[in-house]
C-alpha cells in the first residue's frame, strides 16, 4: 500500500510539472512580476486582407452610398440611383443606419482598397483603429457630420494544429489575440504536447520563418510572438515519451499495480 501511494504521489508531481505554463514564475508575485513592454502589438492591415467597413449615421440616406450592401453600380450609387454629394448642411435626424455589409473590401497587392465615393485609399500598414479614425475624419469633413465607422478584419485568422484538443483556424476578431488565447480556443494542448518547443510559422515580406517557442517560460510574454498576426500557423508537436506523460495511461498503470499488489497480498494471506 505504501508503494502504491508513493507511485501516486510521484505521478501527481510529474503531471503538474509537465503541464504547467510559465513554470519559471513563483507563487510569490511580489518577487516575480512580469511587466509587458509598451510596444505596438496591434494588428496591421496587409495585402489580401478583407476589411468589413460599416458607415453609420442618424440619416440613413446619407450613409447608404458608403455601405457595400447599398451599392448597385460603380461610383457610389445606392439602390435609388442617387449619388453621394458633399455635405452642404447637417442631415436631418432619423433612425440610426447600421450598414451591415454582406461582403468586404479586398486589399490589393499595393495596399489599396476602392471605397465608394471616396475612391482609392491606402490602408496597408495601418491599424484598424487608425484607419477607422481617418475615415471618420474624411466623412465628417466632407459628407456626413455625425458619421461613425465600424471596421473589422473579415478573413484574418491563425491556424492552430497538432497536439491540441480541437485543431482549428482561429479568427482574429480582436486587435490583439495572444498565442495563449489561440491555444485555449483550440481546446488547449493535450497531455502529450511538447510544451517547451512549439512552432510558430510567420510570413514576413513574402518569406515564411519558423520560430521555436517555450510555453513554460514567461519570456514569451514580452516577445514579438506573444500576439498572433494574420495567417500565423501554430504547430504543437508531440513528445517522444507519450505513454509516460499521458494522464490516462498513468492512471491505468496505477490501477493495475494496485490490483496486482492487492492480489499478491491476498494470496500470501490465504497461503498462511
Amino acid at each position: 500500500m505504501v508503494s502504491v501511494l508513493f507511485i501516486l504521489s510521484l505521478s501527481s508531481c510529474y503531471s503538474t510539472k509537465k503541464y504547467a505554463y510559465l513554470q519559471d514564475l513563483s507563487a510569490d508575485t511580489s518577487i516575480n512580476k512580469v511587466v509587458i513592454k509598451q510596444a505596438d502589438f496591434l494588428l496591421k492591415i496587409q495585402p489580401d486582407d478583407i476589411i468589413g467597413i460599416d458607415v453609420l449615421s442618424s440619416n440613413p440616406a446619407a450613409a447608404a452610398p458608403f455601405n457595400i450592401n447599398n451599392i448597385t453600380s460603380i461610383g457610389g450609387y445606392n439602390n435609388n440611383g442617387m449619388d453621394a454629394q458633399p455635405l452642404k448642411s447637417s442631415p436631418p435626424s432619423s433612425s440610426i443606419n447600421i450598414g451591415n455589409a454582406q461582403g468586404g473590401y479586398l486589399v490589393d497587392r499595393d495596399g489599396y482598397i476602392n471605397f465608394p465615393v471616396i475612391g482609392q485609399m491606402k490602408v496597408a500598414g495601418l491599424t484598424l483603429m487608425y484607419f477607422r479614425d481617418s475615415l471618420i475624419s474624411i466623412l465628417r469633413n466632407k459628407y456626413i457630420t455625425d458619421a461613425t465607422v465600424n471596421v473589422k478584419l473579415l478573413n484574418g485568422g491563425a491556424l492552430v494544429y497538432g497536439e491540441v484538443s480541437a485543431p482549428s483556424r482561429i479568427g482574429l476578431t480582436r486587435e490583439k489575440t495572444s498565442i495563449y488565447d489561440a491555444l485555449v480556443l483550440a481546446g488547449d494542448m493535450t497531455p502529450i504536447a511538447k510544451r517547451k518547443d512549439i512552432l510558430l510559422v510567420r510570413e514576413n515580406n513574402g518569406i515564411k520563418y519558423v520560430h521555436h517557442l517555450d510555453m513554460t517560460n514567461s519570456k514569451i510574454i514580452n516577445s514579438e510572438f506573444y500576439y498572433l498576426k494574420q495567417n500565423d500557423m501554430v504547430y504543437v508537436p508531440p513528445t517522444k515519451e507519450k505513454a509516460l506523460i499521458n494522464d490516462n495511461t498513468t492512471f491505468r498503470i496505477t490501477n493495475y499495480l494496485f490490483t496486482a499488489i492487492s492480489l499478491i497480498s491476498l494470496i500470501i494471506a490465504v497461503s498462511k
